[in-house]
């Protein structure tokens, strides 16, 4: 048995050894995401994506050197059972039909807790907030937790703790509202949820946008942010501290606008 097979080992030797066995095409490869839709056989003019089958052929050709993730596995809107069944089959191809057998991860949207056909919608971010209660918001994704794991899901782009005071900006009703407090002491209840007390048994959370994206000039999405730098760290930076430092985040998602002409995912900063 090859080392990293191997889970008697400590990780770090695991890891190490996996990566000297990789390819710099495999490596490159477990930083790509393929979406469900790129997985489906649609040759037969179905135009419902619920009615379409896997396409084992499709599947082998993008898991060539294996796949870091599949992205929103919930679009294929099955029901629970069936949407499980699909995740167990394009696992399956991931760990027996690639040279490595390294699983892929699966990810859905989870604003309002898992986005999928049967699945228990909570208010939207801004209605949580409204409750003032960190408690129930952390209760109330605890739950989505089991509901995302009972499909495969194990991680989430969410919570969105971007601070927003323009309500020209198209995707308000996502954020915890306007006050970097409010929406560090929800954004880290939410994330505390999903992840629970050790995340191996949870759901990553991906905290987004970083940085500034919800502060742009006229209310547009993906718009140019004109901040001093004492706002940005105190404003705009408050709940991506607080859930690095307070809930152990898995992972941050990089914003789409620019901050006085620096395009964010350019910043060497």
């Amino acid at each position: 048995m090859e080392k990293y097979r191997d889970k008697a080992l400590p990780v770090e030797e695991r890891v190490a050894d996996l990566l000297g066995r990789m390819t710099l095409e495999e490596k490159v490869a477990q930083m790509a995401t393929c979406l469900y839709s790129d997985l489906v056989d649609d040759s037969d003019g179905c135009t419902s994506i619920r009615e379409m089958n896997l396409s084992p052929e499709k599947i082998g050709k993008l898991f060539e050197n294996g796949m870091g993730q599949v992205a929103i596995i919930t679009a294929c809107n099955k029901d629970p059972a069936d949407a499980a069944a699909i995740v167990n089959d394009i696992q399956k191809i991931a760990v027996e039909q690639t040279r490595l057998g390294i699983p892929v991860i699966f990810d859905a949207e989870g604003a309002v807790g898992l986005i999928a056909r049967d699945s228990t919608h909570n208010p939207m971010p801004i209605g949580m907030a409204a409750s003032f209660n960190p408690e129930l918001v952390e209760h109330m994704m605890g739950l989505a937790r089991e509901q995302m794991k009972s499909v495969g899901v194990r991680e989430v782009f969410a919570p969105v703790i971007d601070i927003t005071r323009d309500p020209r900006w198209g995707r308000l009703e996502e954020t915890f509202g306007e006050d970097p407090y409010l929406v560090s002491r929800m954004g880290t209840a939410f994330i505390k949820g999903l992840q629970g007390g050790d995340l191996r048994e949870g759901v990553a959370s991906t905290a987004k946008h970083f940085l500034a994206y919800g502060l742009s000039e006229g209310g547009m999405n993906m718009g140019s942010c004109k901040l001093s730098e004492r706002d940005i760290y105190e404003q705009a930076a408050m709940p991506f501290e607080a859930a690095v430092k307070e809930a152990d985040i898995a992972g941050v998602m990089s914003s789409y606008n620019d901050i006085d002409g620096e395009p964010v995912t350019g910043s060497i900063r």
